[in-house]
């Protein structure tokens, strides 16, 4: 169980989105509302890189009067890499724990009721998204607008024993800006596991002064200055809830409205392994 005093509470990425979200016509089967042109595009890339041979699946969904601007148009994208090696098991538990968090990102632009199982397809899921925001442009008769998910998926590092994927996330839904979310999926590369940041962590409260002492130089601050001074909320830092291992040492990375506001976007710095040698397991 995490220590709450030294590990920043999860946030909801879409929280702030949900509520001004605005719905387009969509092209559902039985619906009774107006149908529309809608499309879905699919297609998967090999490449190799110097320790893997990967498959990019690359996957659109469109819907809405997307060929004339100032008419209603959704378009949801989404890739991630799939690692192609059929005699290690541990890369199967790497690929599906990539898909998992792709589901599972974007099952949180549905709305909770309808999020009724983990094991939904991309399909099921973008049909519901695309019903849901539908009804609600008919019922409140809101004006049209171009928006968009992205969700991106790609191999960001690699040690020894880990390797890091970062899932970046990108949305407009017509609020007064667009939001962004970076996610990083550490796992050991021999067992396939996926690594917590408190399973690394021996000396929480150590690591912790030392991140706050490297962001006071990152931002800019001297020992006495207040972190509000840099945009934080609160005059205290905590250990993220994203984080990267590579070779060079561990990034730290805090999303919008993690510990700062939206205006403030990522803060995000890099601790190396030799400061922190004897406060973290590096698997």
């Amino acid at each position: 169980m995490k220590n709450q005093k030294f590990f920043a509470p999860k946030i909801i990425k879409n929280s702030v989105s949900l509520f001004c979200i605005i719905s387009l016509v969509a092209c559902v089967e039985n619906s009774q509302v107006n149908v529309s042109e809608s499309s879905s595009f699919s297609e998967s890339k090999v490449t190799n890189t110097e320790d893997f041979k990967l498959e990019n699946i690359e996957r659109k969904w469109q819907t809405g009067n997307c060929k004339i601007e100032g008419n209603p148009c959704f378009t949801i994208e989404v890739s991630y890499p799939q690692f192609l090696d059929n005699n290690a098991n541990s890369l199967a538990k790497i690929n599906t724990a990539i898909k998992q968090e792709i589901n599972h990102s974007l099952q949180g632009y549905q709305f909770e009721q309808n999020r009724n199982s983990e094991n939904q397809s991309l399909d099921k899921i973008v049909e519901d998204i695309f019903f849901t925001f539908n009804q609600d442009i008919e019922q409140n008769n809101l004006l049209p607008n171009s928006w968009v998910i992205e969700l991106k998926g790609k191999p960001e590092s690699k040690t020894k024993n880990t390797l890091t994927i970062l899932i970046s996330e990108y949305s407009y839904l017509g609020g007064a800006h667009p939001n962004s979310y970076q996610t990083y999926l550490n796992f050991n590369q021999k067992t396939g596991a996926l690594i917590q940041l408190e399973e690394i962590i021996s000396e929480p409260e150590a690591v912790l002064e030392l991140a706050e002492k490297q962001f006071r130089k990152i931002y800019d601050l001297s020992p006495e200055e207040r972190l509000t001074n840099a945009g934080l909320f609160e005059n205290q830092l905590v250990l993220p809830e994203n984080f990267a291992m590579t070779k060079e040492g561990l990034i730290f990375l805090y999303n919008p409205y993690e510990i700062g506001p939206y205006a403030a976007g990522y803060y995000e710095f890099q601790i190396s392994w030799e400061r922190l040698e004897g406060l973290v397991n590096k698997k």
